[in-house]
């Protein structure tokens, strides 16, 4: 009877021991799914400075949106990035895109609004009927900006319980005589710190931000945020004075969260609002093969590059003998660029290339992405001024004649 007492009293401590264990590991998943639930969540519905861009070739330097690095200075935030190229806050409304923000937004989340940039077109007939919304009207105004931001995005987040987030638009580079920079926005900036007042909406003042941002730095520092053009007929003899590039949308990123900073529900979101300026070996090399025009299809000779597109560029730079590698076929594609390195690459790359332009000089030991992206700039001026003074052919002479 002792023994078979003792019997049933060690299996039910082991039955109470395998119930404490399973109930604790019940504890520790149910707690990891709480944690895993109390991911802050934000959808960003907007237009090209937001939106998220893959390769384009119409760019010799190209465009990204500030969206794309946000998370970057977040804690504990999933980024869903719906923003696109073009759109107005009317037009977006017809993308598969404003489905899946509808479908996706759901309790304790945050949807990010930015639009303006194209609520103001209206120079066709497609223009006016698709995209262009008046900035003048209140909320119950069909048409108006402050309603189709109410009714299309305020109320269905409201509704799902998420929490609406307005943004102004970010500048563009446009300047007046005086140095300030013109609100080229008008009326829809105004309209959207109106309704978030009005509506007790959350509201990230960006434009005042990237202006303030773009007088305190002057115009010529301005210009090293933002995109270039392949053709220099567009935009400002190539220049993009409405889309970033992808340092300007790192410091654009930045702003955003010193804004989110600043915001009491927001604050806690953030992480940091110090812009990483670092810019890698692979980077660097890349631009240049993109500035350069240079197209590679033979043997991708090194072994620490397991993208293919970045193994592309470093071995299109080795072909020209802009950028050897390292030794044992490696190329350190994702080490910081230093600054010895950047001058050598681009004086190899103006020889390729039978160009002339200023390398900077300083005494830093890594390149700082201001510079890169200033020198970036020069290359394709100095490319631009090459083709223009580039002497006719015979069968161009002809034609002409």
């Amino acid at each position: 009877m002792g023994t078979a007492l003792f019997s049933i009293r060690r299996n039910n401590m082991k039955k109470s021991k395998l119930a404490l264990t399973l109930g604790a590991t019940a504890a520790l998943t149910l707690s990891m799914g709480v944690c895993a639930m109390a991911k802050n969540k934000i959808i960003i519905a907007g237009d090209s400075t937001a939106c998220e861009y893959g390769y384009d070739d119409n760019y010799a330097i190209p465009r990204a949106g500030w969206g794309m690095y946000i998370d970057k200075y977040l804690d504990d935030a999933e980024i869903e990035n719906l923003a696109k190229s073009g759109r107005s806050s009317k037009s977006f409304t017809a993308e598969d895109n404003y489905t899946q923000m509808l479908s996706d937004l759901g309790e304790g989340d945050y949807l990010f609004i930015q639009f303006g940039h194209n609520d103001q077109k209206k120079s066709s007939e497609e223009d006016l009927n698709t995209r262009y919304t008046d900035p003048e009207g209140d909320k119950d105004t069909a048409g108006s900006f402050k309603n189709s931001l109410y009714t299309s995005y305020i109320l269905p987040a409201r509704e799902k319980g998420a929490i609406p987030v307005l943004l102004t638009p970010i500048t563009r580079l446009k300047y007046n005589e005086d140095g300030s920079v013109n609100d080229s926005h008008t009326l829809y900036d105004d309209a959207i710190r109106e309704l978030a007042e009005e509506e007790g909406v959350i509201c990230l003042d960006m434009t005042k931000a990237t202006m303030e941002n773009y007088e305190s730095v002057g115009e010529e520092k301005a210009k090293v945020y933002h995109a270039v053009y392949k053709d220099s007929e567009k935009g400002a003899n190539g220049l993009d004075t409405t889309h970033l590039n992808h340092y300007g949308a790192k410091v654009i990123a930045s702003q955003t969260a010193k804004l989110m900073s600043e915001d009491p529900e927001l604050k806690n979101l953030v992480k940091t609002t110090d812009i990483d300026e670092s810019v890698t070996r692979i980077d660097f090399v890349k631009e240049l093969v993109r500035l350069g025009d240079i197209s590679y299809d033979g043997e991708l000779s090194f072994t620490d590059i397991e993208n293919e597109e970045d193994a592309k560029a470093a071995a299109a730079a080795k072909s020209r003998a802009i950028a050897l590698g390292v030794g044992d076929d490696k190329f350190e594609p994702y080490r910081d660029l230093k600054l010895n390195e950047m001058k050598l690459f681009s004086q190899r790359f103006a020889l390729s290339q039978e160009l002339d332009f200023d390398i900077p000089e300083d005494n830093s030991e890594f390149a700082q992405a201001p510079d890169v992206y200033a020198l970036y700039q020069k290359i394709y001026f100095s490319k631009v001024t090459k083709q223009a003074a580039a002497p006719q052919s015979d069968d161009e002479i002809e034609k002409v004649e």
